[in-house]
């Protein structure tokens, strides 16, 4: 079975994934933290609560897994099919980007303008040309207010590593191979000395690689339990991150999603109502993940007086609202900026030299 036939597998974890990290935004700027709620918001439902919303660096986690399954997945399967093509292969990932990061700058500095925050240090041309070169991180920090930034960074150098690997392989007698060699160590010495954590991460994005590219076993009527160990797993390893807080957890959860979209790769095709749901909050999880925080920070600072202490039915109510508000405004981001991510995918592919037989890239199963 091909993997465009589980799409609704991955995008169910994508946007998921992207929900939880906007969620926990949200309400970590609408309640104080666990501990310093009223006596009467500490009960069974609340904790619950709490702790869904507070998966945010877990989610992130499942992003690199998945951008490896996905991205370098079907890179290396092109690789080995002789289509490689390594301008297609950096048109489609500058594209993807792009197409997000650029208006999601500059929404922030309209946003941080608007709550009264922005700073020549913090929303200036120099932080905003790191971003924009994926620098953050190594020479500076995220734009602005717009913290979830950070992690482009490491999704870009990801991409970068990996390619330049790729283009190594796939042209081992061409010139090309020895720039992108030269290339490829130079990356990896700049993130050694300035972001080594970088290249602590990139074994997540490989185990994803590796869940799209290793062969399947056969395990015939038991795929059911298989399915469900490998879900009890990821259940296991977001506890113990959430318990640790540290690179361990941050690997814990990293190998138990691996292993289940290695699991999810030989199971039967999804059905139902909730694949339409999922491929619909998958379809903009890029841009509520890289518009929502600047936003929701200018809604806290022009239009929400403090964070509350009681957890009532009323108080989420309002917070409900307000996230459904953010996440409106996300979509018509999406909308207006990320829907047309293949108009500048074509755009930079033109300026690009193509191979007589390119990679084949579908761009709505790309992070």
């Amino acid at each position: 079975m091909k993997a465009r036939d589980h799409d609704a597998y991955l995008d169910g974890l994508r946007g998921l994934a992207a929900l939880i990290v906007f969620l926990t935004h949200v309400r970590g700027e609408f309640f104080v933290q666990w501990a310093d709620l009223d006596a009467g918001s500490h009960g069974p439902l609340n904790y619950a609560l709490f702790v869904l919303t507070r998966l945010g660096r877990e989610a992130v986690i499942v992003f690199f897994v998945l951008s490896g399954y996905l991205v370098g997945g079907q890179a290396l399967t092109a690789l080995r099919k002789r289509r490689f093509s390594v301008s297609d292969y950096f048109a489609a990932r500058l594209s993807r980007l792009y197409a997000v990061v650029v208006p999601a700058l500059l929404l922030t500095s309209i946003a941080d303008y608007l709550a009264g925050t922005w700073t020549v240090a913090r929303d200036g041309a120099l932080v905003f040309g790191l971003n924009l070169l994926f620098l953050q991180q190594i020479f500076g920090d995220s734009y602005g207010s717009n913290g979830p930034l950070w992690s482009l960074a490491y999704e870009w150098w990801f991409y970068a590593m990996f390619g330049l690997a790729l283009t190594v392989c796939a042209r081992l007698q061409d010139r090309t191979a020895l720039l992108a060699s030269l290339l490829f160590v130079a990356a990896v010495a700049l993130l050694w000395v300035r972001c080594p954590l970088i290249l602590l991460m990139f074994p997540l994005w490989l185990a994803g690689v590796l869940a799209r590219t290793a062969p399947l076993p056969r395990i015939g009527s038991a795929r059911t339990l298989v399915a469900v160990t490998s879900f009890g797993l990821l259940c296991g390893a977001l506890v113990l991150s959430s318990a640790w807080r540290n690179w361990r957890g941050d690997f814990a959860v990293g190998a138990a999603v691996a292993v289940l979209l290695y699991v999810l790769r030989g199971a039967p095709r999804p059905r139902g109502a909730w694949t339409v749901a999922a491929t619909a909050m998958a379809a903009f999880s890029f841009s509520l993940y890289a518009a929502h925080y600047p936003i929701n920070k200018l809604i806290f600072a022009r239009w929400v007086a403090g964070r509350h202490t009681h957890a009532g039915p009323g108080q989420w109510l309002q917070w409900l609202f307000i996230a459904v508000c953010e996440a409106a405004i996300c979509w018509v981001f999406y909308w207006l900026f990320e829907r047309r991510t293949p108009v500048l995918r074509r755009i930079l592919s033109s300026f690009s030299l193509r191979n007589a037989n390119p990679v084949a890239a579908n761009d709505s199963v790309t992070l």
